[in-house]
């Protein structure tokens, strides 16, 4: 299907696929993808962890070469925005201002143009490439979820990829597997709570996502060389 305009889509939640003429993107929260004018482009939403996005159309004369100059195309279309941007409130002003009121056509312009703002924004920084995109998605995710009892499953979900294919970027990347890494990070953050704190072993546990305080005390153990409270009395 082609279109006369440009259509961006915002993903706010979720992920899916999107495809160009000549590629196919896995696109996730935090992924902004365009449709350019009279590109056959098409879009699926993910069936198990479907997305939620914020869109809009528009056009002009001079944003095709305007885009190019930012390194997006009709075969690299795809961005990535973080928690600062704004388009979400840009497109819900629209929407309040498509009315005949006084005025409202040039709010509308206004809030366009930051829309196209906030594109150069994200399109002209030093983005990761898709590969780094999807490790720091993974980390991002880890470092907000350790706490619960998440695993492999569940970044492999939040990044929508293969898990094989997964596993293997992350260590390439990385220089380990998704399990030791968040194993790693889980026991940093234990040690960091036992040096720092009083706090009992089992609330230590629960902390850092385990459940069961001897389950934690064991891959402590194997870890560190000491249990949580011998590695305590040892820093003390």
């Amino acid at each position: 299907m082609t279109r006369d305009h440009f259509l961006i889509h915002f993903v706010i939640k979720g992920c899916g696929v999107f495809q160009t003429e000549r590629k196919t993107y896995t696109i996730s929260e935090g992924q902004c993808f365009i449709i350019f004018p009279n590109s056959p482009a098409g879009y699926k939403a993910d069936e198990k962890n479907p997305w939620s996005y914020s869109w809009i159309g528009f056009n002009g004369p001079d944003l095709m070469n305007t885009f190019s100059s930012w390194g997006l195309t009709a075969d690299s279309p795809v961005l990535t925005f973080d928690e600062s941007c704004r388009a979400f409130y840009y497109i819900d002003e629209i929407i309040e201002n498509q009315n005949n009121y006084p005025g409202s056509q040039w709010r509308i312009m206004g809030n366009l143009l930051k829309i196209i703002g906030e594109l150069e924004r994200f399109a002209t920084s030093d983005n990761p490439t898709d590969i780094d995109d999807h490790i720091r998605k993974s980390l991002l995710f880890i470092e907000k979820n350790y706490t619960q009892p998440i695993g492999v499953s569940d970044i492999v979900s939040d990044v929508c990829l293969e898990r094989s294919y997964f596993s293997n970027l992350f260590k390439n990347k990385m220089g380990k597997n998704p399990r030791d890494y968040l194993q790693k990070y889980r026991m940093s953050k234990a040690m960091d709570l036992l040096i720092s704190t009083s706090y009992s072993i089992e609330i230590v546990a629960r902390s850092v996502g385990f459940k069961d305080p001897l389950h934690f005390s064991r891959n402590f153990k194997k870890y560190t060389g000491n249990t949580p409270t011998e590695f305590r009395k040892k820093r003390h």
